[in-house]
């Protein structure tokens, strides 16, 4: 009988490594990456597998390296070994196991929950993000490639509900409750305020504080509430009030800047019984605005500029074209700039990068069909004057919107140095000097009262780097340096009270009524009053000793800070001093509310629309004060 021969059986391979970073799905097709959770198709072996190792993670020669020995290398690239080289790795190694062998602890996940917390609130990111896929992804993968953790992860983001109704609301009472704190240790503050829409088309109100502690000034975003109601003056102050006396602040306030809106002021001068002071950059605005209106030329050239910058900027032939001529002319790649009719000097912006790419952008124009009209050369000599003229306006714009330093005092000189550089320009044609002498009419009217201005006056006055040579006018000066004199008395008077009494000054108008029936009883309220008398006296002679001082000192550099000058000199100039403190904490303009339109633009697009105002609020308070705490 013949024996059939059994086939020899072959001996199965030992399993790749591969298999260690996949998952093998239950259709028997597709497997799974563990580190990016990709799906890919099986096609008989684990070539194609090794191939997307080696191209999204960076993992060479899986089949004979196994992840979990962390003395393979996971890349191509060799290390020297030294003695010194294996105590560190053998120091990595055993910091990595002992990752894997512990958990977080409360503290580390409450400090990366807070760093969370804070990326979403400075980088204005949604709430939701924590709930995105890729987004926990990346906090996967990022753990396994530092720790070679393939398994275990050891921190878990908060999911949005934690994220919302726990940390951030956890945040921002502390946080709001160190700022109400830091308020109670100062005498002045001034606010801005400012009304917006966002794109969900809610109205808000933000309000912020500025103040000056430890000669530091200090701006924060104090509240952002909605506004549901009209826009009245009386609406607004209300919403205002509550703001200001959550932070205790209302007897505070020395001074609210906000726009030229009829409504603002009427809300700061009646309703809130507060001193107004207008913002200085949308002054400054109205008048490039009324002079740019009274030249149909000019407005007919505008017309033109923003037709040709949108053509630019909608067509990608056009604008590659404009690209590609750059680059042959070895000129710096620019792309136009549209002008925004509410944002603060734009047309100047857009005229300026015309003729920065007037050569290419000419060249462009005539190759591409279907182009606006070409600007002809009488317009191009209108766009040059204009940013000639008003090129003043934007450095003045971008010099009072500054937060970290004091902008009030330098409204008086910054005014007198616009007219002067307008006064010395010399445009080459009809519509340049009829363009100069509207700019000049509209500054006069605007402006005329500045230097009167008890706030703006004051401030440059007592500033260290102005003095009375910010004045146009010498008469202004000199009745200002009155002014500051009758309000230096009080503060000096208040000052040597404390010292002898501990205690703020009485009220002598009131009767004095003595603790003691003693024979001298019946003159003691003569002879408080005479006191009284002699340290009035007193002070208003030092105060004047104290002005003299000062104005005959040397006035210091523009650039130099005049907080620093004062927290150096306080024991020279106490009472300035004092009275600085009041006023150098006044913003020149209400920018820093009309910034968190332009931010919170990130925070209430479409994607963010379900946002709830208190979030909303929070979210806002907590970017500017830990923009303001770096």
């Amino acid at each position: 009988m013949t024996k059939v021969r059994q086939p020899l059986r072959r001996a199965r391979s030992k399993e790749s490594h591969v298999w260690e970073y996949f998952r093998k799905e239950d259709d028997g097709i597709y497997v799974k990456c563990k580190k990016c959770q990709k799906n890919l198709k099986r096609c008989g072996n684990t070539t194609n597998l090794s191939e997307h190792l080696k191209r999204a993670h960076g993992i060479h020669n899986a089949d004979n390296h196994n992840p979990d020995d962390p003395g393979v290398p996971g890349t191509s690239s060799q290390l020297q070994v030294t003695p010194q080289s294996l105590v560190r790795k053998k120091d990595i190694q055993s910091f990595l196991v002992s990752c894997r062998q512990r958990d977080l602890t409360s503290k580390e996940r409450e400090e990366l929950d807070l760093a969370l917390l804070k990326m979403v609130c400075q980088d204005f990111q949604p709430l939701s993000l924590v709930e995105n896929e890729g987004f926990q992804q990346y906090t996967i993968q990022l753990q396994q490639t530092i720790l070679k953790n393939e398994h275990g992860i050891l921190y878990k983001p908060p999911n949005r509900k934690t994220l919302t109704t726990n940390l951030l609301n956890r945040e921002f009472v502390k946080h709001s409750s160190n700022l109400r704190e830091m308020l109670k240790l100062v005498n002045y503050v001034s606010i801005t305020s400012d009304a917006w829409t966002s794109d969900s088309t809610k109205s808000y109100l933000t309000v912020t504080g500025h103040f000056i502690h430890n000669d530091t000034l200090h701006s924060y975003v104090l509240a952002t509430r909605e506004l549901s109601k009209k826009h009245t003056a009386e609406n607004i102050a209300l919403k205002i009030r509550d703001i200001i006396d959550e932070f205790g602040i209302a007897a505070k306030v020395v001074a609210v800047v906000t726009d030229n809106a009829a409504n603002m002021k009427k809300c700061v001068n009646d309703c809130l019984n507060k001193p107004h002071f207008p913002c200085t950059a949308h002054t400054l605005n109205l008048v490039v605005e009324a002079a740019i209106n009274d030249s149909l030329v000019l407005k007919n050239t505008i017309k033109k500029c923003r037709k040709i910058v949108a053509h630019f900027k909608q067509s990608c032939n056009a604008s590659e074209a404009l690209r590609q001529y750059q680059e042959r002319l070895n000129l710096p790649v620019l792309k136009l700039k549209q002008d925004i009719e509410t944002r603060w000097n734009s047309v100047a912006i857009m005229f300026d990068r015309l003729i920065k790419t007037r050569r290419p952008l000419t060249m462009a124009m005539a190759e591409l069909p279907n182009t606006p009209e070409v600007l002809s050369h009488d317009d191009w000599a209108i766009l040059e004057d204009s940013v000639e003229l008003l090129q003043v306006f934007v450095q003045a714009t971008e010099q009072l919107s500054g937060e970290k330093y004091p902008t009030l005092a330098m409204v008086i000189p910054i005014v007198r140095g616009i007219q002067c550089s307008i006064n010395m320009c010399s445009p080459g044609n009809e519509f340049g000097s009829m363009f100069k002498n509207n700019l000049v009419e509209h500054i006069r009217a605007r402006f005329s009262e500045i230097e009167r201005n008890r706030l703006s006056s004051t401030a440059s006055f007592i500033d260290p780097r102005f003095k009375k040579l910010g004045f146009g006018i010498q008469t202004n000066a000199d009745v200002t340096e009155q002014n500051v004199l009758r309000e230096l008395g009080p503060l000096n008077l208040l000052s040597r009270c404390e010292l002898e009494f501990g205690e703020p000054v009485p009220q002598i108008e009131q009767p004095f009524l003595p603790s003691n029936t003693s024979s001298n009883s019946l003159w003691s309220q003569f002879e408080e009053k005479k006191r009284m008398n002699a340290m009035t006296n007193n002070s208003t002679a030092n105060c004047v000793i104290e002005m003299r001082h000062f104005l005959a000192s040397k006035v210091i550099d523009r650039t130099e800070n005049p907080l620093e000058y004062y927290s150096k000199n306080k024991n020279v100039f106490p009472t300035l001093h004092e009275l600085n403190m009041k006023y150098a904490c006044i913003p020149a303009t209400s920018v820093p509310s009309e910034r968190v339109f332009s931010k919170t633009g990130q925070v209430t697009n479409s994607r963010r629309n379900r946002l709830a105002p208190d979030n909303l609020d929070k979210i806002i308070f907590l970017n500017s004060y830990y923009s303001s705490n770096k």
